[in-house]
């Protein structure tokens, strides 16, 4: 049997003019460079949703037809940290990786090419063998007071488009009280439908010198059916401090001794009376003062010029 890529051919033999054969080679042609392909993860090398698919594009044929559309039984490339998943040439050029599961937040993968890869020709595929790529991070930036109104509102951004049922079931807004205890807040997301990266929160009770937004774990993104693992605490920006602007007592007209506190904003009375002390102890009840948001009555037997 003749050599890979050989010819045979027949030529006269001189002096005696018999046929006679000869071998003659004939150099194989130099294989075209396979050193070339496109790898596909989404945006700037970053996942766009949590079932995403990860394309190989090479620039010449790789697949025998038989093979096209199969999942490989060895997988070609290995990923760390590991994921499950099938390989499969989606056409002669094109290898795709289809995950199991969907991929995890936050988190950075590494790709590589894990054995030799020929194509047709035979030629050894001699470019890159090791790839890049990450899922978003589903944070919470920052979260800002906004003015205006009578209730506390703040802008939250995003990383990530929220899912409008996690910021129901997984958004949380608290502060810490005096002994170091999260005191959670009722709260309104008066956007959740919107498509946007900022949602606005409007709280009733009055913010103090620090409040604190909460994610907690499960909370999703759009596109992505699994959750975030951990949970995220960001500290609002509070551009409004609530302060005491006067304290006075009331006039001789009035028939029940009272104190007015008057506040820079709005104040929640059911709430107020247990940040109030009085030196010496006196018992006392607070009400809003008529018509003024900002002031509380505190009614108590008072001693006048004490």
């Amino acid at each position: 049997m003749l050599p890979y890529n050989t010819t045979r051919s027949l030529v006269l033999s001189q002096p005696a003019g018999t046929l006679g054969e000869e071998i003659q080679t004939t150099p194989e042609p130099p294989k075209e460079p396979f050193d070339s392909v496109n790898f596909d993860a989404g945006r700037q090398g970053v996942l766009e949703s949590g079932n995403q698919e990860l394309h190989w594009k090479f620039t010449c044929t790789v697949a025998a037809k038989e093979v096209i559309g199969q999942n490989l039984q060895e997988a070609p490339i290995k990923f760390t940290p590991n994921i499950e998943g099938s390989f499969f040439w989606k056409n002669a050029s094109e290898l795709v990786f289809r995950p199991n599961l969907e991929w995890n937040l936050n988190q950075f993968y590494e790709a590589r090419l894990a054995d030799k890869l020929l194509n047709l020709a035979a030629a050894e595929y001699s470019g890159v063998r090791f790839w890049t790529f990450s899922t978003p991070a589903m944070t919470l930036i920052n979260a800002s007071q906004m003015g205006g109104g009578r209730d506390f509102r703040f802008s939250l951004n995003f990383s990530m488009l929220p899912e409008a049922d996690s910021l129901k079931k997984h958004l949380k807004v608290f502060r810490y009280d005096a002994t170091g205890a999260k005191n959670y807040l009722p709260f309104e997301v008066e956007n959740d439908n919107y498509y946007s990266l900022n949602k606005l929160v409007k709280i009733s009770t009055a913010a103090t010198s620090s409040l604190y937004f909460e994610l907690e774990p499960g909370f999703q993104p759009v596109k992505w059916k699994q959750g975030i693992k951990e949970k995220v605490e960001v500290p609002a920006v509070i551009t409004t401090v609530l302060r005491v602007d006067s304290v006075t007592e009331s006039g001789s007209e009035d028939k029940t001794p009272s104190i007015r506190v008057k506040f820079s904003e709005g104040v929640d009375v059911k709430t107020a009376a247990a940040f109030i002390e009085i030196n010496p102890p006196v018992k006392f009840t607070a009400q809003r003062d008529s018509g003024r948001e900002n002031t509380v009555r505190l009614m108590g037997p008072f001693i006048p010029n004490r």
